[in-house]
């Protein structure tokens, strides 16, 4: 069975869904990253967008990727190896995917760094 942690939809949905799956109050939420908790319920209710500093903080403390907040892609996880509700498993998965991503730009980045190297040595074997 795969369970959907984050959904497609804004971004205030989003973080609704995330603070109720993982048995979370707007108000801890609002302590953790410094704000006050009128000011989560506007990130919520309202649709209105923080600041990318605070969207880290945010996936911090939701030990969620901040991709999970910020596209429209949702993520599912099979929890049939999440031991009874337990979240290590779903935090392991989340920062799994996270590290996951962060590899792919890595390695696209050695490929054009490795295609702008062909075509130096190619400029200089004319000279």
């Amino acid at each position: 069975m795969q369970e959907k942690i984050a959904q497609k939809g804004s971004f205030g949905d989003k973080l609704s869904r995330l603070l109720q799956d993982k048995g979370i109050t707007q108000k801890d939420l609002a302590q953790a990253i410094g704000v006050t908790t009128a000011m989560v319920n506007r990130y919520i209710k309202r649709n209105v967008k923080p600041s990318l500093e605070t969207i880290k903080k945010m996936s911090d403390y939701l030990t969620v990727p901040s991709d999970v907040l910020l596209d429209n892609t949702p993520i599912y996880l099979d929890d049939s190896d999440n031991d009874g509700g337990n979240d290590n498993s779903i935090t392991w998965k989340m920062r799994a995917l996270e590290a996951e991503r962060k590899l792919s730009i890595i390695q696209e980045g050695f490929e054009t760094l490795g295609a702008t190297i062909a075509d130096l040595a190619k400029i200089f074997s004319k000279t």
